[in-house]
């Protein structure tokens, strides 16, 4: 396919038209001079460490081949390798289309589905939210029929990042997450729960607080109780966001905020 080798032919064009050989080429970009060959002569697949290498070599802005890279990731054997990076730094350049386009041609094959749950993962802890909110809705998508913890923390994570300003929006995105959110581990509940609190504490939906911090206070002390009896829970147990006393207290304030809220003093 033409486009396949639209980086190399561009980077030929380049190099004739400025008069550059090989040797001048592969010191100007740091690549190897044999693997500049190899790549140059379509035997060698382009990492994106030497896509970023070629692109500053040629004196253009980072991206610039980006779109041509999408089909040099699936113009040979598939590599995550050389996937995982991409994703990475388009995110970063906020190439959300070159994410877009990647994720869907990798969902072709549903193995890969994991993979892309630890890029959004790594995305998410990294902050950049809005790509990996679309690999968090393709993975949702990809395992909409499945009752996996996976496909929970997807949900909860879009619920996060669908979060803004708009009030009515916010409650929407919490309706559609409340219904996952007893899939989560406990851990990731309570945290969880409290979200979900906030956002309808905030359009005074009293009567729903109070359920959620009735259950956000029965998970918070079962788990309390489990790690002092147990001497090895810290090996054990996933590590809740904030210490377990803290989620058990928060609950005993959201039903007291709740009570008052309702008029009903002698509960709060």
């Amino acid at each position: 396919m033409e486009s396949t080798n639209s980086i190399r032919k561009k980077l030929l064009q380049h190099m004739q038209s400025n008069h550059i050989i090989h040797s001048q080429f592969s010191e100007i970009s740091g690549i190897n001079s044999g693997t500049l060959s190899r790549i140059l002569q379509g035997n060698k697949p382009i990492s994106m460490s030497q896509l970023v290498a070629i692109t500053a070599g040629m004196g253009l802005p980072e991206d610039f081949f980006f779109d041509d890279y999408v089909e040099e990731c699936f113009s040979s054997l598939i590599s995550i390798r050389r996937i995982r990076p991409f994703i990475i730094r388009c995110a970063e350049l906020n190439r959300l289309d070159c994410v877009e386009q990647i994720v869907n041609r990798l969902l072709d094959d549903l193995s890969y589905v994991s993979v892309l749950f630890d890029i959004a993962e790594e995305l998410f802890s990294n902050n950049k939210r809005l790509a990996a909110g679309i690999l968090y809705r393709s993975v949702r998508e990809a395992e909409k029929y499945q009752h996996s913890e996976r496909l929970a923390l997807c949900h909860y994570r879009l619920f996060l990042i669908d979060l803004g300003e708009d009030l009515e929006e916010n409650v929407r995105a919490a309706t559609q997450f409340e219904l996952y959110v007893n899939r989560l581990d406990e851990a990731d509940q309570l945290e969880a729960l409290k979200q979900l609190m906030h956002v309808f504490g905030m359009v005074h939906k009293w009567a729903k607080v109070d359920a959620l911090a009735k259950e956000m206070h029965r998970i918070a002390t079962i788990q309390y109780d489990l790690k002092r009896r147990s001497e090895r829970s810290e090996e054990v147990q996933k590590r809740t966001e904030r210490p377990l006393y803290y989620y058990i207290l928060y609950a005993y304030l959201a039903r007291s905020t709740a009570s008052e809220e309702c008029g009903d003093y002698k509960r709060a």
